[in-house]
């Protein structure tokens, strides 16, 4: 297994335009994500020099939302970057994969985002670079990565002058206009990917870039689909002046349901923002009374109307025409109303930017997540602890049936869980608390399980029943000869044999196969592991075996339980 800086490279898991991502192990075998840098930023002294002054900022930052970086190298001719290993999709393939947010996700990902910005922000990090594809969901809620890094790649700029790096409709417009990266540019990338998620589309379109620029610097934001009263609050987080942006806060206060449609007017108001349709194709009306009627008459005949000369008498001239009368304008949203009834307010959601294709047009199927996929079967050492077992039945039958019910109880509780945890993340995403809920769960899990074990121990003690009466009926002590003295023995590893067997492959059992899977995943999810306990278990089958056939163990004995009879 090929080795960088002390660390084990285990599996590529990506490449940007920073470096290749590695799942890496410790030497203790702590699972790490590590990125090699690209050569034209490991090669730059300058480069290295502004890697080495982040790497140490960044080691003080501390919070569940963030991918920490725990260990970097900057003067090796490999230069690298170690953080915490996220298990989970990201935000971008989570939305591909299940759709659109509901309010209540969104709310969950805009406080778990939220938190994580705080803990940068607060040490002096400004990460630069949000958007779904930064943003992981794992079983603890969303978690922040790649941040304070892409300041390495911004700094040599592009090819012209002026010219940033960044993905185009999470860039804060203002930096792209010069001005230098701050906090406030990280919240107007937080609304754009809270944006994302509750439309499954980018917010500001795609197609050329210049496009999605011109949108981004009007505000023309697509929220289509999206609850009124949040599409309005995403929408003043999004202005491109910073000076007149819905704070955070209030949006949260929104998507929590702390906030209604008067207390988001209120804001608005106060940042001397009056949306209307008129305004953007994207923007949401606000309206801040009632319904009110624009005095505009019917139509309007232009005086004179349209003339014709005599013959040949001034044919070819323009006639100008006077102007007709028309209704005085109206500033949108403040002298165009009436008393507020208290009746409920018009929210119309905004349309989407115009021109904007689909965003998933010609892209690639995104994989499967880790959660989406059953633990893999681990057919060695599930037939090696089957083997152990029957080996050991030869001589304490009772025992091994206590254990071996035991075992599938427990794995038909894991497995219950692990499909139940599977359907709710189809359903609704990966979100905080689902190992919780699961485990709140466990008691009628568990009760399930019972219901399949004892079905099982039924159809599989039958069979081992009847082939113990049918082999003490075969096997003869005359027609064993010497081995006349083992079997007992004998009949109950056949029986035991077919026990087990029918028990894992038997009807219902499957939800226990899972179940072992996933135990098995868990407790030994490295080779070694797997690997040493089934070199123990065979072992250990083979010493019992022989133990009986040289008369070193006692006879067989049905304790605590009570047994059959063996003719």
């Amino acid at each position: 297994m090929e080795e960088l800086g002390g660390y084990r490279l285990v599996r590529r898991i990506g490449s940007g335009g920073m470096g290749t991502v590695w799942e890496a192990r410790t030497n203790d075998g702590q699972p790490v994500a590590l990125k090699v840098l690209h050569p034209h930023i490991s090669q730059d002294p300058s480069a290295r020099a502004r890697l080495r002054r982040e790497v140490d900022l960044l080691h003080r930052v501390r919070g569940k939302g963030v991918a920490r970086v725990l260990d970097a190298e900057v003067d090796d001719d490999d230069a690298f970057v170690v953080t915490e290993l996220v298990d989970g999709p990201t935000l971008e393939d989570d939305v591909a994969a299940h759709g659109p947010f509901s309010v209540p996700e969104l709310a969950g990902l805009a406080h778990g985002l939220a938190d994580a910005l705080s803990a940068i922000h607060r040490v002096g990090v400004v990460h630069r670079d949000l958007k779904p594809g930064n943003v992981m969901l794992s079983s603890a809620g969303p978690v922040v990565i790649d941040f304070g890094i892409a300041q390495v790649a911004d700094d040599p700029r592009l090819t012209q002058t002026g010219m940033v790096t960044g993905t185009p409709g999470y860039l804060d417009p203002e930096v792209i206009d010069g001005a230098a990266p701050a906090p406030a540019g990280d919240w107007w990338a937080w609304a754009a990917v809270l944006a994302f998620a509750a439309t499954g589309r980018k917010p500001f379109g795609t197609g050329p870039a210049v496009g999605v620029l011109k949108r981004m610097s009007e505000g023309a934001v697509d929220l289509e689909g999206v609850d009124p009263l949040v599409a309005s609050a995403l929408w003043g987080a999004l202005q491109p002046d910073h000076r007149r942006r819905l704070d955070h806060s209030a949006v949260l206060a929104v998507l929590d349901g702390r906030w209604n449609a008067s207390d988001l007017r209120e804001a608005l108001a106060a940042l001397d923002l009056y949306p209307s349709a008129a305004a953007s194709p994207t923007t949401p009306q606000v309206g801040v009374g009632g319904t009110a009627v624009l005095p505009v008459g019917g139509t309007a005949v232009l005086p004179g109307g349209t003339a014709v000369p005599p013959d040949g008498q001034g044919a070819g001239r323009t006639r100008i025409l006077a102007a007709p009368a028309l209704p005085p304008s109206y500033p949108v949203g403040r002298a165009v109303t009436t008393a507020d009834t208290g009746a409920p307010q018009h929210w119309p959601a905004p349309r989407p930017a115009p021109s904007a294709p689909w965003p998933g047009a010609g892209a690639e199927p995104s994989p499967a997540p880790a959660w989406a996929m059953p633990a893999p079967p681990r057919p060695g050492v599930i037939a090696a602890v089957g083997w152990f077992a029957v080996a050991a039945a030869g001589t304490w039958p009772g025992v091994v049936l206590l254990l071996v019910t035991g075992l599938l109880l427990l794995s038909g509780t894991v497995g219950h869980a692990s499909r139940w945890m599977r359907l709710q993340r189809y359903r609704r995403g990966v979100r905080r608390g689902d190992a919780a809920r699961a485990a709140a769960a466990s008691p009628w899990f568990l009760v399930r399980a019972a219901l399949v074990t004892a079905f099982l121990l039924v159809v599989a003690g039958g069979s081992a029943w009847i082939a113990l009466q049918l082999g003490s009926f075969v096997l003869t002590p005359e027609s064993l000869g010497a081995w006349g003295q083992v079997r007992e023995n004998v009949l109950l590893w056949g029986s035991a044999a077919l026990f087990v067997l029918v028990a894992w492959f038997g009807p219902g059992g499957a939800v226990q196969r899972e179940g072992a899977r996933a135990m098995v995943a868990t407790v030994l999810p490295y080779p070694t592991m797997r690997g040493v306990l089934t070199a123990l278990c065979v072992l250990f089958g083979l010493a019992f075996v022989i133990a009986v056939l040289t008369g070193a163990l006692p006879e067989p004995t049905w304790e605590p339980l009570t047994g059959p009879t063996i003719g």
